[in-house]
């Protein structure tokens, strides 16, 4: 060895250094690619949809207030219009998702149809109580009221791709554009028979189906007294998100299945309906049962977890360097540490490139042997010795093993790296634990004289 311990330390500490700069560089490069996929699900959600929002049914009732002004001697009646929505007795809901892709360029962007069922009731004397509370609060009984529709309302009515008329009974109800104007989003609504302004009302059941496409997430309001939701797709990863976690869910390799039950108590949908009266629906719009298709670990997350890593997995293979260096005696060059160093930086640039095109394990075993293969002929005639090259050669191998078993988890990585830090800390202590190294210290300065005494 011709330089002493601590000047190789040092130096290493600088390659290492300077391919943290590398990295950097690497990550800026996955976080360009990611906008790209981002812009290319912006061009899918202007083409096909975006995460679609949906309140099933509502009931809009309009109505209009006489009131009585002066204008100079005469007395003039005006009338005050108004329109009230009210959630449903109670409303069921089954959604089935089909989950595919959409293809931009080289990316693919999940995408959904979802068929929709409604099923609802409307108690016996609904409208005769709602009649009366409006009354009530108003403090007149010299109301008008007119013949109610029920609204649907839809984030993006682009992605309807057909609906059902609305059964009432034994009745057909066909539905029409736009929502009337009871809320800030899209929506399609009919009017309801005009017998259901009668005092004597039976029961009312009702339903309908609806086909919507949709992008990543589907999120459905709960706007009924009691509302029942369920929701299966063919799609493994899901996140459930809203105000309203799923009371049960079953999540397998094939999809999952999961089930909501919220209350007029929990939503406090009569308060979130009567302020979106007043043009204030941002509370009914916050609060959802949510799904979202989501891909946990993608190839993303994954190269930009790979490249978190990066120093730990080079920093690893350095130490093995400096651990043969003392055990086998043989001195490796700085300029020898950074094109291995680089070698090692190039397979995360190596790894983003091909994932994008091929799936992300095969992308990873041929960024790994071509980077293990390479090292492998660079290093033949530095490790002469068999036994160093193979052990080399096969902690190389492992380190790679074990960064892709560290990536592909999705949330026990950190628990993972630390524990692969701690192994190799530990072993690196347990074989150089009887190296002497001011021994090795002296060697190397009486070494140094004399080539110095020599020249």
């Amino acid at each position: 060895m011709q330089q002493s311990i601590t000047n190789k330390c040092i130096a290493v500490v600088v390659i290492t250094v300077a391919l943290v700069l590398v990295l950097t560089v690497i990550s800026g490069k996955i976080s360009e690619r990611e906008r790209y996929f981002d812009e290319a699900k912006d061009k899918v959600a202007s083409s096909w949809t975006s995460s679609q929002q949906l309140a099933p049914l509502v009931i809009a009732l309009p109505y209009k207030v006489p009131v009585i002004a002066k204008d100079g001697d005469l007395t003039v009646v005006k009338y005050d219009h108004h329109v009230k929505m009210v959630a449903p007795s109670l409303l069921s809901i089954e959604s089935e998702l089909a989950h595919s892709n959409k293809v931009i360029g080289i990316f693919n962007v999940p995408i959904y149809t979802s068929v929709i069922r409604v099923n609802g009731t409307l108690e016996r004397n609904f409208f005769k109580e709602l009649f009366e509370r409006i009354s009530a609060d108003l403090g007149t009984d010299n109301v008008e009221f007119f013949a109610p529709y029920a609204v649907t309302l839809i984030s993006d009515v682009r992605g309807i791709n057909r609906i059902s008329s609305l059964q009432w009974n034994d009745t057909s109800l066909n539905f029409s554009s736009g929502n009337q104007s009871v809320a800030p989003t899209g929506g399609i609504h009919v009017p309801l028979p005009q017998d259901v302004l009668s005092h004597n009302q039976n029961p009312i059941n009702f339903a309908f189906e609806i086909e919507l496409r949709g992008m990543e997430s589907l999120d459905i309001f709960p706007t009924g007294l009691q509302t029942e939701l369920t929701t299966k797709a063919n799609w493994p990863h899901p996140r459930f998100d809203g105000g309203f976690l799923p009371t049960s869910s079953q999540i397998d390799s094939d999809g999952y299945v999961a089930k909501w039950s919220v209350t007029s108590y929990a939503s406090n949908i009569d308060d979130k309906l009567s302020a979106c009266n007043e043009k204030a629906c941002k509370q009914l719009l916050a609060s959802s049962m949510g799904v979202s298709h989501i891909n946990p670990v993608d190839i993303y997350t994954q190269t930009d977890r790979s490249t978190k890593y990066g120093i730990l997995f080079i920093g690893l293979c350095f130490t093995i360097f400096l651990l043969f260096e003392v055990l086998a005696k043989r001195a490796i060059h700085p300029i020898q540490y950074i094109l291995v160093g680089l070698a090692n930086a190039i397979f995360y640039l190596l790894l983003l490139s091909l994932s994008e095109h091929i799936y992300f394990a095969l992308s990873y075993v041929i960024g790994a042997v071509g980077c293990i293969g390479i090292i492998y002929f660079y290093m033949k005639p530095v490790l002469q010795e068999r036994f160093y090259l193979w052990g080399f050669m096969g902690l190389l191998v492992l380190l790679y093993a074990t960064l892709y078993f560290i990536i592909s988890m999705e949330d026990t990585a950190l628990l993972a790296g630390a524990s692969l830090s701690f192994i190799v800390l530990a072993t690196v202590m347990v074989l150089t634990r009887h190296v002497d190294w001011y021994g090795l210290l002296a060697s190397n300065k009486d070494s140094e004289s004399k080539e110095e005494y020599l020249s």
